[in-house]
Parts: C-alpha cells; sequence; structure tokens
C-alpha cells in the first residue's frame, strides 16, 4: 500500500534552501488525531503545548562530515558518501557513489588514492583508500552531507534571483513568502564557479554539487543544539528547531527532556520503491539508550505521562528498545523497522517531526502515526499556506 498521493502534491518550488533564522521562527503545524482539528503556531509557541506530564524524547548523534569530494583519472568530479569503516585503521569505507565500477581509481583530497573494490548487495560500494580517513582527515577534506535536494534548491533559487535582477518588473519573491520570513535577512546566494548540479549527482545524498552558505553556516546549522555523539550521515531535522530559549521555556514548564542515540545511516533516507512494502528492506542504524534514561522513560509512562517523540529517528530508538509490554530495555541495538500504517506504537502519545520526501520511510512512520488520511490532509493543507518542507524546513506535531 503505497503512499502514492503524496506524490501529486506541488512539493518542490516549497523545498527550503535555506534554515529558517532564527531556528525557532520555523513554523509548527499542530495536528489532533482525535479531532482532525489542524492549528498553525510557530516552532516557539512549542512550550504552550506542553506541562508538567510531559517528556520530549531527542536524538543527540552528531552529523559528522560525511561528504568526501573526489576527481576521476577523467578528470570529473564527484563525491563519495562515506558510511562506515570496515576496518580498524580506517583504510577500507563503504560508501555511496554514481556512476562506478569495481577497479576504478579515483583521487581525493592530498591526492589520496582510492580503489572502488566492489558492489555491495544494498547498492554500497567497498573502497580502499591509501591513507585513513579518519577523524582528522575528515576534519580537512570532508564535507557537511547535505541532501541533494537542498542544493537543488538552492540552484533554483540562485537561477531566480538572477532572473529577477536581469528583468526589473520581475516582481519581489519577498512579497509571497510566509509571514515569519519577511522580518530575516534577504539572502542573495552568489552561484560558485562549480555547478552545483551535475549529470552524475545521486539521487538523495550524493553527487558533486557543494554546499553554498549564505548568511548561514551549513557546518553549524545542519546539526542540532544538543548533538553530541557524532555517527550520522544525516541529521535529526525534527531536532533543528529547538533553541537554548525553547527549552528554557520547555523545563520552566515543567516539561522535561531525555536523549537517545540513534546514528542515522543509509536506512533512513533509501527511497522506497517496491510495491509491496513487506519487500522494502529497511536497513539497520545503530541506536543507545541508557539504563538510567530508560529508566526515567518506564516510570514517566507508568505515572501516566505523554512521551513526546522528537523525530522519526528518535520514534524508532524508542521502538526498537520497546518490549511487548510497553517498557523499554537499554543497551545498544540494531533498529530496523519500517513502520507502516497499521503500526501499533508502544511508546510516544505525540511526535514532532518534519515535511518528509515522499516515498521514504520517514513519512510510512508519519502517516503510520498521524494516519494516512488525516497525514494527507495536513500536506495538502501545509501546501496550501506553503510550508517550507523537508531537511531545512518547517514541523509539525502530531498530538
Amino acid at each position: 500500500m503505497s503512499l502514492n498521493e503524496f506524490s501529486t502534491l506541488e512539493i518542490e518550488p516549497l523545498i527550503a534552501p535555506q534554515p529558517a533564522e532564527p531556528r525557532d521562527a520555523s513554523r509548527l503545524l499542530v495536528i489532533d488525531r482525535g479531532t482532525g482539528d489542524m492549528r498553525h503556531l510557530f516552532f516557539r509557541d512549542l512550550p504552550s503545548l506542553t506541562g508538567p506530564d510531559d517528556l520530549l524524547v531527542l536524538n543527540k548523534s552528531r552529523v559528522w562530515k560525511a561528504r568526501l569530494p573526489a576527481q576521476k583519472t577523467t578528470g570529473a568530479k564527484t563525491d563519495l558518501l562515506l558510511i562506515s569503516p570496515q576496518r580498524p585503521d580506517m583504510t577500507v569505507w563503504t560508501a555511496l557513489a554514481r556512476k562506478m565500477k569495481e577497479g576504478q581509481t579515483l583521487i581525493c583530497g592530498a591526492g589520496t588514492k582510492v580503489l572502488c573494490s566492489g558492489l555491495n548487495a544494498d547498492g554500497s560500494w567497498n573502497f580502499k583508500f591509501s591513507v585513513p580517513v579518519n577523524e582528522a582527515y575528515l576534519a580537512e577534506h570532508g564535507e557537511v552531507p547535505l541532501p541533494q535536494y537542498i542544493l537543488k534548491a538552492r540552484k533554483r533559487k540562485n537561477d531566480g534571483n538572477l532572473r529577477s535582477a536581469a528583468d526589473p518588473t520581475t516582481r519581489n519573491p519577498q512579497s509571497r513568502t510566509a509571514p515569519e520570513a519577511r522580518d530575516r535577512p534577504v539572502s542573495l546566494e552568489v552561484p560558485s564557479q562549480r555547478p552545483l548540479a551535475h549529470k552524475t549527482a545521486l539521487p538523495d545524498f550524493g553527487g558533486p554539487c557543494r554546499p553554498q552558505s549564505g548568511w548561514w553556516d551549513d557546518e553549524a546549522r545542519y546539526q542540532t543544539v544538543f548533538a553530541s555523539t557524532p555517527g550520522s550521515i544525516a541529521a535529526p531535522t525534527a531536532g533543528f528547531h529547538f533553541t537554548p530559549e525553547v527549552l528554557s521555556a520547555l523545563e520552566t514548564k515543567g516539561t522535561r527532556s531525555a536523549f537517545v542515540t540513534l546514528h542515522i545511516g543509509w536506512g533512513t533516507f533509501r527511497p522506497v520503491r517496491c510495491k509491496n512494502l513487506s519487500d522494502h528492506v529497511m536497513l539497520e542504524e545503530t541506536c543507545f539508550l541508557d539504563a538510567q534514561t530508560a529508566s526515567v522513560i518506564n516510570a514517566h509512562k507508568e505515572r501516566g505521562g505523554r512521551v513526546i517523540a522528537v523525530g522519526t529517528s528518535s520514534m524508532r530508538a524508542l521502538e526498537t528498545f520497546a518490549g511487548p509490554d510497553g517498557r523499554l530495555a537499554h543497551g545498544e541495538r540494531r533498529a530496523g523497522l519500517f513502520m507502516v500504517p497499521g503500526y501499533k506504537f508502544k511508546i510516544a502519545g505525540a511526535f514532532i517531526t518534519n515535511l518528509h520526501v515522499p516515498d521514504s520511510a520517514p513519512l510510512y512512520m508519519t502517516a503510520a502515526f498521524a494516519g494516512r488520511g488525516l497525514l494527507f490532509k495536513a500536506y495538502q493543507e501545509a501546501v496550501k499556506e506553503k510550508y517550507r518542507f523537508y531537511s531545512y524546513g518547517d514541523a509539525m506535531m502530531i498530538l
């Protein structure tokens, strides 16, 4: 049962090319599953929706510089999206790449030689590096692994800005932006000398596009303010909207926070292409829940409190550690749950998440929690009200 109706929505013009400034100026679409009612708020209003009976669960995983620019022997530029090291000396990695073949050689930063040693069953490749690709190497030569749709949205915006500058009769596009955006500084990004799009780009997270920042800093903004444990190749984006001020206001309201760790990998953003959903393989991601946090959440639920999962990664971690009785275990596990409509959630009573890509595992999970029909109505409302979509976009809270 695919969610093909979401693909009919006109989302592309609404893909956010940059983050909201400040973070909590993003919009918040509040959806009540009981009544079907919807409200339009800002994320800074979140504390008004919570109280002492609520416990937020957030993912503290930190994004590392997983994108590694490379050059083919032909001179063509490409990128590797590093997934995980396969040897302790950090010289063999699995990675995503386009138009690759076994035996092909590449050159990365500092003249590092790279040999493609084979294709894996999940579509990733193995690469052998001439030097260790460790934390120090990536700090110097790696880049923020921004999703391809953000880079493409920036290219469209740049192209539109150039056309507007060339035509003085063009109407100012800021007049059509969402209310919260009109008070922010207008950013006019100058196109790089290198193209922002390339025919060898990966569908979602690869390709030779380079992050192009304006008034924001992608290295800081493609990260939550509470990120602490490196390991993700994509950000837990529902956490982007939290500021120290919002977290402080929540604490003042008596709302507590707890942290899990799920390192987001290819499993989260790998497209769902199967006609039969049972055929989709959810690639596993490593998650951690310590004993103290599990105890706090279990005790909160036993008192009748509400758990609010912040993001699909936090929700997946909670469900991965949940037993049949609804109590959480603790430790380290591999999260491979693919949650679709009909799934029975055991822990969370509310859910904060972003507006997701069609045919993605996060969208299926959100539809499972909200209900397919109600979620589609919410997305229609978000399109009508010109919400900003995807990683740098706005949020929704499902009650």
